[in-house]
């Protein structure tokens, strides 16, 4: 990148890892949080083609992370993220293809979507409701996704509480 678009990019980073309030304190002053959403920054800056992210929210608290999330969100339209990481939801939110492997083997490859529909549910939903509404929610969801009703599960009780299951 050019001299001239350094700070303006600096400062835009900083921003997206919730940095911006800490600009100008030495790192080393940094929790451990603080450095990793640093380092991303750094790793990220640029218009580098392809990006390594090894295990990025590690040890982070969930406000630190979804700053990362967002960040990684946001710059992985226009290249190639290669991310590691142990937390399904993460690879679920961030991935466009997710290969799961198991003591070095590829076991499974496909989209977050295709891999929950294959090996899980898809999308899960408890729904709450007053006990003598369950059936009228139960035939509001019938009616809603009436062209989809084989790729959906509907498990209620008495109580007001009604599972939705959509496996595709």
């Amino acid at each position: 990148m050019s001299k001239a678009d350094v700070p303006a990019t600096v400062q835009k980073w900083l921003e997206s890892v919730d940095l911006d309030i800490v600009q100008n304190d030495y790192s080393s002053s940094f929790s451990g949080g603080m450095k990793r959403r640093l380092s991303l920054a750094i790793a990220t800056v640029g218009d580098a083609p392809v990006v390594v992210l090894d295990e990025p929210t590690t040890g982070m608290d969930p406000v630190s992370r979804r700053f990362v999330w967002k960040h990684i969100t946001e710059i992985k339209s226009d290249r190639v993220i290669l991310l590691t990481t142990h937390a399904m939801e993460e690879a679920d939110l961030l991935s466009d293809q997710v290969a799961i492997l198991n003591e070095g083997n590829l076991v499974a490859y496909g989209t977050p979507l295709e891999l929950k529909s294959k090996y899980g549910s898809a999308i899960q939903f408890s729904l709450i409701t007053e006990k003598e509404k369950v059936g009228d929610v139960e035939e509001s969801i019938k009616e809603k996704f009436s062209d989809a009703m084989s790729w959906i599960n509907i498990t209620s009780g008495q109580s007001g509480y009604i599972t939705l299951t959509i496996r595709r």
